[in-house]
């Protein structure tokens, strides 16, 4: 019951005033689970905040919180003016697999994995995979270079493994054209792309790829579109400067390509 003052100052008593909050069920959820919550003994009910829950004002609600949220339940007696507050804490284990929208790209183009409803909260452990193509399996977004359509999952899960998400992304890969870097640096930190010299593609069923100085002369050439010139030529490193290029492949969908440019050698 609940004793309130009235403007005369005499006292009142409502037996009928007596809230409870009941919770079910109680403990940790996973985010996209729900919880019920209702208040029993009560009168005209307010909830707050205005986040993820099916009602403001009924006596029996369901929330599904993102993350941990505090709920609060202003209850106002009917009779009286008797009034109280009831607070639950949801407690959430925050964790939501996106891994974005399917895409299209050409061979040898960069694509950022992950899409913009990605949740990894405390202790939430995350993986992609394959890792092939994939630069960092283990950032929310990682960079791939996907040189033939591929499927990439993303699973996140806490310690227990008591929740566990899962999202999968189609990359597919075109090949219409054959991408070459305009200057590389062999003495520069290596990477794929810019200690060496050759095709981003390797999808593509090489003929040859040749390198010429400014003389004319070929200082590299291959049919192995794996293998790039590292700037030597019979052991010896090459000048600082421009080089010619000529390439010619064939595409998985069997259209060839003829290309020639030049490259920018620097030390």
């Amino acid at each position: 019951g609940c004793f309130t003052h009235t403007d005369t100052s005499s006292i009142v008593y409502d037996p009928t005033f007596n809230p409870e909050l009941l919770v079910s069920p109680t403990g940790s959820i996973c985010t996209g689970d729900s919880v019920q919550l209702q208040i029993t003994g009560g009168g005209n009910i307010s909830w707050s905040p205005a986040y993820h829950i099916s009602s403001l004002s009924d006596a029996v609600v369901w929330v599904w919180p993102d993350t941990t949220v505090s709920y609060v339940a202003d209850i106002v007696s009917a009779n009286s003016a008797c009034r109280e507050s009831l607070t639950y804490t949801v407690p959430v284990i925050a964790l939501r697999a996106d891994a974005g929208l399917d895409q299209e790209i050409f061979d040898g183009e960069a694509v950022i994995l992950g899409g913009p409803n990605m949740l990894c909260g405390a202790g939430c452990h995350l993986k992609w995979f394959p890792d092939q193509y994939l630069f960092f399996n283990y950032l929310m977004y990682p960079k791939a270079v996907p040189h033939e359509t591929i499927t990439y999952w993303v699973m996140l899960s806490n310690e227990a493994g008591t929740c566990i998400s899962r999202d999968s992304v189609t990359i597919r890969v075109k090949c219409t054209d054959i991408y070459m870097p305009n200057v590389f640096n062999p003495q520069a930190p290596q990477s794929e792309y810019t200690g060496n010299f050759g095709p981003r593609n390797v999808s593509i069923d090489l003929n040859y790829f040749r390198v010429f100085n400014r003389w004319g002369q070929m200082v590299f050439q291959t049919d192995d579109v794996s293998y790039r010139w590292d700037g030597k030529y019979k052991g010896e490193p090459q000048p600082a400067g421009t080089y010619v290029w000529v390439i010619e492949g064939k595409c998985p969908n069997g259209e060839w390509i003829r290309k020639s440019g030049n490259v920018l050698l620097v030390r």
